[in-house]
This record gives structure tokens, sequence and C-alpha cells, in this order.
């Protein structure tokens, strides 16, 4: 008997918890159980384009962080008390991540925006792995550090725990329909990386393995770092003549000693970018120019790019932009790693069906 009456006292203790009270001593719903993302249908031709968009895939597009806005009663002064029900993109489990965005007002542009989600990365989402909501925006930035300085950078995308920021909404306006696809296929990519660095670690280890092997085991100064965190002094033996020149002149031939994979260019030793945090820029000495030191990519910056590459280009139009025998005798560092996500992605696909 006393357990019946033990139950009963909780189930009332639970619909207690759920309302709250009016001055007059009343319960009230507490507004917590309402849906902030649901859409419902509009005459303006953009919110009904996101309504079709909540309705036909459960994604709802937002184009403000500030989402909702509820009375919840009186205050001691007799004003309403008003709840506005914000977007969080940078929350994390431990805390909140550091980032910044500004918001569009380009009505034109966040309507391209809207279509874009719809006709070109709806499409490409992996399946069951659909982002709850989106935020459009026209720039996104992060601190990140480069040694012992915080170097801000530009992201096309943010995913989040809660939230999903995709950014340049602003430079959309205009675009054409090759740069769209383009502008999607980089939104693309980074999620389907953030998929597979959650779920597909083996994988992602065997393709960062192709550059870490580039790396010589032992330098002058003594065992090496990872490819992908260079001490101060191994970034110094990443040199090149110009950003993007892969028959470059190093300044200091002397690298060529210190580390004898020294390769004048990212692309030879299997990555598609350098580092976008970190370059290093000085005049020579001998008096022959400006000189640039590169820095490995990150392990996302690697990744990302190939992602990115694998939903841009088929595998004989990868090797029409990077196959050139007579600059690049590592090529073969490149297809494999292109190789490797296009294997990957197809993978994804069959496992999420």
């Amino acid at each position: 008997m006393k357990i019946k009456q033990y139950i009963a006292l909780f189930a009332a203790a639970l619909f207690v918890a759920a309302c709250s009270n009016d001055d007059n001593g009343r319960l009230s719903p507490s507004g917590q159980d309402i849906d902030w993302f649901a859409l419902s249908p509009s005459s303006d031709p953009t919110d009904q384009l996101r309504y079709e968009i909540y309705r036909d895939y459960g994604i709802s597009v937002f184009y403000n962080d500030t989402i909702g806005r509820q009375e919840r009663g009186i205050d001691g002064y007799g004003d309403p008390i008003v709840h506005y029900e914000m977007l969080d993109p940078f929350y994390y489990v431990t805390g909140f991540g550091v980032g910044n965005y500004e918001l569009s007002t380009n009505r034109t542009a966040i309507h391209t925006a809207v279509g874009i989600i719809r006709d070109r990365i709806i499409s490409g989402l992996i399946p069951g792995s659909r982002p709850r909501n989106i935020l459009l925006v026209d720039r996104l930035t992060t601190t990140v550090m480069s040694g012992l300085t915080p170097v801000e950078r530009e992201l096309v995308i943010h995913v989040g725990l809660r939230s999903t920021i995709i950014s340049k909404v602003g430079q959309l306006d205009g675009m054409t329909p090759a740069q769209m696809t383009a502008y999607a296929n980089e939104v693309l990519g980074t999620m389907w990386y953030e998929y597979a660095m959650t779920n597909y670690e083996v994988q992602m280890n065997e393709f960062f393995q192709v550059s870490e092997l580039q790396w010589p085991p032992f330098i002058a100064s003594g065992p090496s770092q990872s490819i992908y965190r260079p001490s101060q002094l191994n970034r110094l033996l990443f040199q090149s003549g110009a950003p993007g020149d892969p028959n470059a002149v190093p300044p200091i031939p002397a690298n060529q000693i210190l580390n004898p994979n020294w390769r004048a260019h990212w692309n030879q030793y299997g990555f598609l970018t350098n580092s976008l945090v970190t370059t290093y820029v000085w005049e020579n000495p001998a008096g022959s120019g400006i000189f640039t030191t590169w820095t490995p990519p990150s392990e996302e910056e690697d990744a990302t790019s190939f992602f990115i590459a694998a939903f841009n280009y088929t595998e004989a139009e990868f090797a029409a932009i990077y196959e050139k025998p007579d600059t690049n005798p590592y090529y073969f560092l490149l297809l494999e790693k292109f190789q490797l996500i296009k294997q990957l992605i197809e993978q994804i696909k069959t496992d999420n069906q």
C-alpha cells in the first residue's frame, strides 16, 4: 500500500515541477515543452522555403540566433517576464568553444543560401546524421593558437553539438551555379570529415599515415614530432621561394642536410593545402628576395581538404589538376589519400543505408 502512495506522490511532484505559480498561486505551464525548432507556413518566400525544408527533412534553418520569445508571467514590479530562446552553437559538454559570428541582413543572399541547402546540400548529407538546425551567418571565425600566439581563423562551417553554422552567406548573391556547387561541397566535405573522425578512426588513421611516413624519424635536433605538429625548429625545414611554387629554391640549402626528406612544396608530402594558420615570411639575407616558410596543415585541415576534393572531382579530374610528373614526383601520395577518402565515403554510405 505504501509503495502505491509513494508512486502517487512522485507523479504529483513531477506534475508540479512541470508548472509554475502565477501571482494568485495558480499553476501555469512552464514553457519547457515548447519545440523551439518547429517552423510554420509563411507568406514570406524565404520563410516558406525554410518551412518546406523543416516539413520534408526535419531540419530547421535560421538566420537569426534568437529563435523564439515567450512571456512567462509578471515580476514583482508588474512587468512581464519575457524569455528569449537563443541558439548556442558553440556549446560543448565541457563548456563553450571560442568562436564569433556576424548575422546576415541580406535577404536576397539568405534566400539563395536556403535554396542551396535544399537543392545542393541536403541530398549529400550522411543518411541518419542530418543536423537538427542550421544557422546562416555572414562571417564565422574561431581563435586557434599558432605557437603561443592566438590567431583568428575564418571558417565556412562549424559543426556543434546543438547547432551547425554555415557562413559566407553574403557572398552567395550573384554566384554562378558552379560556384554554388563548390560552396555546397565545402560545407559537405567539412560535415563528412567531422562524422568520419568520430566514427571511422581506423580508416582516418590510415589516411593520416600516408603523409606521416614522409616525415624523417630523426633530424639533427633530435627525434621529430608528428608531421602535423612540427616543433618550432622543424618548421624551418619547410621552405619555398614563394607560396604555391613547387620549383622554388630554398633560402637555406642546409635544410636538405637537416631534413633528408626535404621537398619544396606541400603537395610533395601528400597535402592539398599548407597550414591555414601559420606562415612565416622573411627577407633572404643573401638578398635574392622574400621567402616563405610554410607549415604542414593540421589533421583537420588536411582531411577536410580531401573530403572537399572528393566531392568536387572524379579521379580523372583530380589527376588533371595535380598530376605533374615534372614538378611533383610524389603525386602518388595525393592520389592514395584521395582514393582512401573516396572509398571511405562509399563505405559510410553503405553503412548508413
